[in-house]
């Protein structure tokens, strides 16, 4: 029994390079002739090779510049009308006169309005920042 052992795992040795066998096959065949048994099962010679990764850059143009700056700003506006629109309607919530209440509302109404045509703005932006990652084909 161990003579066999010996002689399997130097034909296993001697054959590493020369059979035509898949180099996973071998050694799991080692394995299971020790009673060892493989617990990965790497079935596929390739999975141990390493590819070369090439390294991707974003390259700045200026579309991109200019739709990442539109998308800041209008943002920015986006968020200082919607707070001034929440600080004005808490204030119509709590005014007692209806003339107040009046004026406060509309203010709201405005600011609401400001924070819609900036948040248009923003999505401008967005669309001219995400075309300028489309590659032009030569």
């Amino acid at each position: 029994m161990i003579f066999k052992r010996v002689i399997l795992i130097i034909l296993v040795f001697l054959s590493l390079g020369t059979a035509q066998v898949p180099m996973n096959y071998q050694v799991n065949n080692f394995f299971t002739a020790f009673g060892i048994s493989d617990s990965l099962k790497i079935n596929f010679p390739d999975t141990l090779h390493i590819l070369p990764v090439t390294k991707h850059t974003i390259e700045w143009n200026k579309q991109r510049i200019i739709g990442i700056g539109l998308m800041v700003v209008f943002g920015m506006l986006s968020y200082h009308f919607h707070c001034e629109a929440e600080e004005s309607y808490n204030a119509y919530l709590h005014s007692g006169s209806y003339s107040e209440m009046d004026r406060l509302f509309a203010r709201t109404k405005q600011y609401d309005q400001y924070a819609g045509f900036s948040y248009v703005g923003l999505e401008i932006g967005f669309i001219i920042t995400s075309f300028s990652f489309i590659k032009k084909l030569p």
